[in-house]
Protein backbone atom coordinates (compact mmCIF):
# COMPACT_ATOMS: atom_id res chain seq x y z
CA UNK A 1 0.00 0.00 0.00
CA UNK A 2 1.28 3.50 -0.75
CA UNK A 3 0.80 6.72 1.14
CA UNK A 4 -2.78 7.47 2.14
CA UNK A 5 -3.76 3.79 1.70
CA UNK A 6 -3.63 3.74 -2.10
CA UNK A 7 -2.49 0.50 -3.79
CA UNK A 8 0.27 1.68 -6.14
CA UNK A 9 0.05 -1.35 -8.46
CA UNK A 10 -3.68 -0.81 -8.91
CA UNK A 11 -3.13 2.89 -9.57
CA UNK A 12 -0.49 2.15 -12.20
CA UNK A 13 -2.76 -0.34 -13.99
CA UNK A 14 -5.60 2.19 -13.95
CA UNK A 15 -3.37 4.92 -15.35
CA UNK A 16 -2.10 2.61 -18.11
CA UNK A 17 -5.66 1.61 -19.11
CA UNK A 18 -6.72 5.26 -19.12
CA UNK A 19 -3.87 6.14 -21.47
CA UNK A 20 -4.85 3.37 -23.87
CA UNK A 21 -8.49 4.53 -23.85
CA UNK A 22 -7.43 8.11 -24.56
CA UNK A 23 -5.22 6.93 -27.40
CA UNK A 24 -8.09 4.92 -29.00
CA UNK A 25 -10.49 7.85 -28.65
CA UNK A 26 -7.97 10.21 -30.23
CA UNK A 27 -7.49 7.87 -33.21
CA UNK A 28 -11.28 7.55 -33.67
CA UNK A 29 -11.74 11.32 -33.61
CA UNK A 30 -9.02 11.76 -36.25
CA UNK A 31 -10.71 9.17 -38.49
CA UNK A 32 -14.07 10.94 -38.17
CA UNK A 33 -12.49 14.27 -38.96
CA UNK A 34 -10.93 12.82 -42.13
CA UNK A 35 -14.29 11.33 -43.20
CA UNK A 36 -16.14 14.63 -42.71
CA UNK A 37 -13.57 16.78 -44.48
CA UNK A 38 -15.18 18.66 -47.36
CA UNK A 39 -11.95 20.22 -48.51
CA UNK A 40 -10.17 19.74 -51.84
CA UNK A 41 -8.42 16.52 -50.75
CA UNK A 42 -11.71 14.64 -50.48
CA UNK A 43 -12.90 15.82 -53.91
CA UNK A 44 -9.76 14.68 -55.70
CA UNK A 45 -10.62 11.41 -57.51
CA UNK A 46 -8.47 8.31 -57.30
CA UNK A 47 -6.14 7.60 -60.16
CA UNK A 48 -8.59 5.03 -61.52
CA UNK A 49 -11.62 7.39 -61.55
CA UNK A 50 -12.69 9.22 -64.71
CA UNK A 51 -13.26 12.97 -64.51
CA UNK A 52 -16.43 14.18 -66.33
CA UNK A 53 -15.76 16.49 -69.24
CA UNK A 54 -17.31 19.93 -68.91
CA UNK A 55 -19.93 20.39 -71.64
CA UNK A 56 -19.17 24.11 -71.81
CA UNK A 57 -21.38 27.18 -71.63
CA UNK A 58 -24.48 27.28 -73.81
CA UNK A 59 -24.69 30.49 -75.80
CA UNK A 60 -26.26 31.95 -78.92
CA UNK A 61 -23.27 30.97 -81.05
CA UNK A 62 -20.91 28.00 -80.41
CA UNK A 63 -18.01 28.59 -78.05
CA UNK A 64 -14.70 26.74 -77.80
CA UNK A 65 -12.08 25.45 -80.19
CA UNK A 66 -13.96 22.20 -80.90
CA UNK A 67 -16.77 23.94 -82.80
CA UNK A 68 -16.63 23.20 -86.53
CA UNK A 69 -19.51 25.53 -87.46
CA UNK A 70 -21.07 28.71 -86.19
CA UNK A 71 -24.12 28.77 -88.42
CA UNK A 72 -26.27 26.37 -90.43
CA UNK A 73 -25.17 28.34 -93.50
CA UNK A 74 -21.90 26.43 -93.17
CA UNK A 75 -23.67 23.06 -93.15
CA UNK A 76 -25.16 22.65 -96.60
CA UNK A 77 -27.15 24.38 -99.30
CA UNK A 78 -29.04 27.41 -98.06
CA UNK A 79 -32.54 27.83 -99.50
CA UNK A 80 -33.56 31.35 -100.46
CA UNK A 81 -36.54 32.99 -98.83
CA UNK A 82 -39.68 33.21 -101.00
CA UNK A 83 -39.51 36.20 -103.30
CA UNK A 84 -43.08 37.22 -102.41
CA UNK A 85 -42.25 37.54 -98.69
CA UNK A 86 -40.04 40.40 -97.50
CA UNK A 87 -40.28 39.20 -93.88
CA UNK A 88 -39.21 35.62 -94.65
CA UNK A 89 -35.68 34.30 -94.09
CA UNK A 90 -33.28 31.91 -95.84
CA UNK A 91 -33.45 28.40 -94.40
CA UNK A 92 -31.59 25.12 -94.44
CA UNK A 93 -32.27 21.39 -94.33
CA UNK A 94 -29.08 20.90 -92.28
CA UNK A 95 -28.37 22.37 -88.86
CA UNK A 96 -25.46 23.52 -86.71
CA UNK A 97 -25.95 22.02 -83.24
CA UNK A 98 -23.47 22.84 -80.48
CA UNK A 99 -20.92 23.70 -83.13
CA UNK A 100 -21.36 20.52 -85.20
CA UNK A 101 -23.11 20.13 -88.56
CA UNK A 102 -25.94 17.59 -88.64
CA UNK A 103 -28.56 16.72 -91.24
CA UNK A 104 -31.72 15.38 -89.57
CA UNK A 105 -34.10 13.18 -91.52
CA UNK A 106 -36.42 15.46 -93.49
CA UNK A 107 -40.18 15.11 -93.31
CA UNK A 108 -41.77 13.24 -96.18
CA UNK A 109 -44.08 14.71 -98.78
CA UNK A 110 -47.11 13.39 -96.90
CA UNK A 111 -46.05 14.97 -93.60
CA UNK A 112 -48.00 18.22 -93.66
CA UNK A 113 -47.94 20.54 -90.65
CA UNK A 114 -50.81 23.02 -90.63
CA UNK A 115 -50.39 25.85 -88.16
CA UNK A 116 -53.79 27.32 -87.19
CA UNK A 117 -54.18 30.65 -85.41
CA UNK A 118 -56.59 33.51 -84.90
CA UNK A 119 -55.74 37.18 -85.34
CA UNK A 120 -58.30 38.61 -82.87
CA UNK A 121 -58.38 42.39 -82.84
CA UNK A 122 -55.92 42.47 -85.76
CA UNK A 123 -58.60 41.20 -88.13
CA UNK A 124 -58.90 43.72 -90.95
CA UNK A 125 -55.45 45.12 -90.16
CA UNK A 126 -53.18 42.27 -91.18
CA UNK A 127 -52.83 41.78 -94.93
CA UNK A 128 -50.08 39.15 -95.09
CA UNK A 129 -48.05 36.66 -93.05
CA UNK A 130 -44.47 35.46 -92.78
CA UNK A 131 -44.28 31.97 -91.32
CA UNK A 132 -40.93 30.89 -89.88
CA UNK A 133 -39.84 27.62 -88.29
CA UNK A 134 -36.82 27.82 -86.01
CA UNK A 135 -35.22 25.11 -83.89
CA UNK A 136 -35.78 25.72 -80.19
CA UNK A 137 -31.98 25.68 -79.66
CA UNK A 138 -29.52 27.96 -81.39
CA UNK A 139 -26.30 26.67 -82.94
CA UNK A 140 -24.59 27.37 -79.61
CA UNK A 141 -27.23 25.50 -77.61
CA UNK A 142 -29.16 28.47 -76.23
CA UNK A 143 -32.82 27.46 -75.70
CA UNK A 144 -35.67 29.63 -76.95
CA UNK A 145 -39.38 29.64 -76.17
CA UNK A 146 -42.45 31.49 -77.40
CA UNK A 147 -42.08 33.84 -74.44
CA UNK A 148 -38.85 35.05 -76.05
CA UNK A 149 -40.78 35.60 -79.27
CA UNK A 150 -43.55 37.60 -77.58
CA UNK A 151 -41.09 39.69 -75.56
CA UNK A 152 -39.12 40.33 -78.77
CA UNK A 153 -35.94 38.87 -77.27
CA UNK A 154 -35.54 36.45 -80.17
CA UNK A 155 -33.67 38.17 -83.00
CA UNK A 156 -34.15 35.84 -85.95
CA UNK A 157 -31.71 37.84 -88.08
CA UNK A 158 -28.81 36.30 -86.13
CA UNK A 159 -26.90 33.74 -88.21
CA UNK A 160 -26.68 31.47 -85.15
CA UNK A 161 -30.32 30.37 -85.38
CA UNK A 162 -31.32 27.18 -87.15
CA UNK A 163 -34.07 28.35 -89.52
CA UNK A 164 -35.84 25.21 -90.76
CA UNK A 165 -38.47 26.60 -93.12
CA UNK A 166 -40.19 29.83 -94.08
CA UNK A 167 -43.41 30.63 -95.96
CA UNK A 168 -45.08 33.82 -97.12
CA UNK A 169 -48.83 34.23 -97.52
CA UNK A 170 -51.11 37.11 -98.49
CA UNK A 171 -54.68 37.33 -97.21
CA UNK A 172 -57.19 36.89 -100.00
CA UNK A 173 -60.33 37.06 -97.86
CA UNK A 174 -60.32 38.72 -94.41
CA UNK A 175 -61.20 36.28 -91.65
CA UNK A 176 -60.52 35.64 -87.97
CA UNK A 177 -58.66 32.29 -88.33
CA UNK A 178 -55.89 31.38 -90.76
CA UNK A 179 -53.64 28.45 -91.62
CA UNK A 180 -49.99 28.45 -92.69
CA UNK A 181 -48.66 25.13 -94.02
CA UNK A 182 -45.10 23.80 -93.61
CA UNK A 183 -43.63 20.67 -95.22
CA UNK A 184 -40.34 18.81 -95.82
CA UNK A 185 -38.32 20.50 -93.09
CA UNK A 186 -35.70 18.89 -90.81
CA UNK A 187 -37.33 16.67 -88.21
CA UNK A 188 -36.61 15.32 -84.72
CA UNK A 189 -36.08 18.48 -82.70
CA UNK A 190 -38.25 20.85 -80.73
CA UNK A 191 -39.47 23.53 -83.12
CA UNK A 192 -40.97 26.99 -82.72
CA UNK A 193 -43.79 27.65 -85.19
CA UNK A 194 -43.87 31.43 -85.61
CA UNK A 195 -46.15 33.54 -87.81
CA UNK A 196 -45.74 37.30 -88.09
CA UNK A 197 -48.61 39.44 -89.34
CA UNK A 198 -48.08 42.52 -91.56
CA UNK A 199 -50.32 45.42 -92.44
CA UNK A 200 -48.98 45.39 -96.04
CA UNK A 201 -48.98 42.71 -98.70
CA UNK A 202 -45.85 40.63 -99.22
CA UNK A 203 -44.90 40.86 -95.51
CA UNK A 204 -43.47 44.31 -96.15
CA UNK A 205 -42.50 46.71 -93.37
CA UNK A 206 -42.51 45.95 -89.65
CA UNK A 207 -44.76 43.19 -88.30
CA UNK A 208 -47.83 44.29 -86.36
CA UNK A 209 -48.55 40.95 -84.67
CA UNK A 210 -47.11 37.52 -83.95
CA UNK A 211 -48.37 34.05 -83.06
CA UNK A 212 -46.17 31.25 -81.73
CA UNK A 213 -46.31 27.63 -80.60
CA UNK A 214 -43.53 25.27 -79.54
CA UNK A 215 -44.01 21.74 -80.89
CA UNK A 216 -41.82 18.78 -79.94
CA UNK A 217 -43.30 15.84 -81.86
CA UNK A 218 -41.86 16.65 -85.29
CA UNK A 219 -41.19 13.17 -86.66
CA UNK A 220 -41.53 11.65 -90.14
CA UNK A 221 -44.55 9.53 -90.93
CA UNK A 222 -47.14 11.47 -88.95
CA UNK A 223 -49.08 12.55 -92.03
CA UNK A 224 -51.33 15.55 -91.56
CA UNK A 225 -50.70 17.38 -88.28
CA UNK A 226 -52.87 20.25 -87.08
CA UNK A 227 -51.12 22.58 -84.63
CA UNK A 228 -53.37 25.01 -82.74
CA UNK A 229 -51.32 28.16 -82.24
CA UNK A 230 -51.78 31.10 -79.92
CA UNK A 231 -53.98 33.98 -80.94
CA UNK A 232 -51.84 36.60 -82.61
CA UNK A 233 -50.49 39.18 -80.16
CA UNK A 234 -50.17 42.79 -81.21
CA UNK A 235 -46.61 44.12 -81.50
Amino acid sequence: MGAGGVDMKTAMRTTSMGSRVLLILSMALMACADGDDNGPDQQTPDAGMSIPVDAGVRALCPLGSQATCQSSTECGDVKDAPTNCAGCLPYNKSMCLLGQCVTPEPLGGGDIFNYLFKVGSLSGTVQSFAGILVAAESSGGQPWTCEDVYSENLDLTSMCHNILDTRGQNIAQPDDQYTVTFTRFASNQSTLFIVYGYADLGAEGAPVGVSCKQYDDVTPGLGLVMIPGDQMKRL
